[in-house]
């Protein structure tokens, strides 16, 4: 896989990458697409979590769902798409909901975090996380249910009304 990667990323990426651990919280839509997208591009550590399963209503949207994996941890099947793809991956799972009582994420050395959470506590609680810990992050806000295309924006977060 590295060879298709070295004129993208120089060799010197290429073991930054290997040795990075990002986690992606929330795998549904945006989350596990994220995961599949760092497990080609040769991240060597990805943390996953989710306390959800597939469910019918997933299957036009999120890159774990289809008939096979109805009722499947969003977390286990997600693994193995990695391993798939990736087998040299190393990926831990957290078959778990982010918030206040579950603090666990925090016990890896992460260098890197991908919000795609539904929860808006939960996204708020794990942006400051991040912040005390001087982690960087993304954070992708919800878009469910949305029509107009013309509503998306970049910003930043302190930005937004809500804060």
């Amino acid at each position: 896989m590295n060879e298709r990667l070295i004129p993208l990323f120089k060799e010197e990426g290429i073991n930054k990458l290997n040795n990075a651990t990002v986690a992606v919280i929330g795998v549904g839509g945006v989350g596990g697409i994220c995961a599949i997208t760092l497990a080609r591009s040769g991240v060597g550590n990805i943390i996953i979590q989710d306390f959800d399963v597939v469910e019918e209503s997933n299957i036009n949207r999120q890159i774990v769902a289809n008939y096979n994996t109805i009722g499947i941890s969003k977390v286990d099947v997600l693994e193995k798409q990695i391993k798939d793809i990736n087998p040299n991956c190393n990926v831990i799972k957290l078959n778990s909901f982010f918030d206040k009582d579950n603090l666990s994420l925090f016990s890896y050395n992460i260098d890197y975090v991908i919000d795609a959470i539904d929860s808006f506590e939960s996204k708020c609680l794990l942006i400051e996380k991040c912040l005390e810990r001087n982690i960087q992050f993304i954070s992708s806000m919800g878009a469910a249910k949305k029509i107009d295309p013309t509503k998306v924006t970049i910003t930043k977060i302190n930005k937004l009304l809500f804060f």
